[in-house]
């Protein structure tokens, strides 16, 4: 019986999520500056970015002498963007 109770829940979380993320995505692609073509230049570029006090620094721009994982900090950001999108 429990069982049953917690798979009602999790359908309904599921629906919930989806139809968030649905919304999200139906904003982005009609908003002015939004489109097909800034979604695709987003999941080419990576999404999210570092911020240093007020200014913001895209992770492509990060440097840092004989240091190997900021080399790949590009890469997981575009990964965590086209997951975020196709998702």
């Amino acid at each position: 019986m429990q069982n049953n109770k917690n798979m009602k829940y999790l359908k309904m979380l599921y629906i919930i999520n989806v139809s968030l993320c649905s919304f999200q995505l139906l904003l982005f692609l009609v908003m002015p500056f939004g489109g097909p073509l800034s979604i695709f230049h987003l999941m080419k570029d990576g999404m999210f970015s570092a911020q240093s006090g007020f200014r913001v620094i895209p992770t492509n721009e990060m440097y840092y002498p004989n240091n190997i994982y900021v080399q790949y900090l590009g890469l997981f950001n575009r990964i965590c963007t086209t997951g975020y999108f196709i998702s």
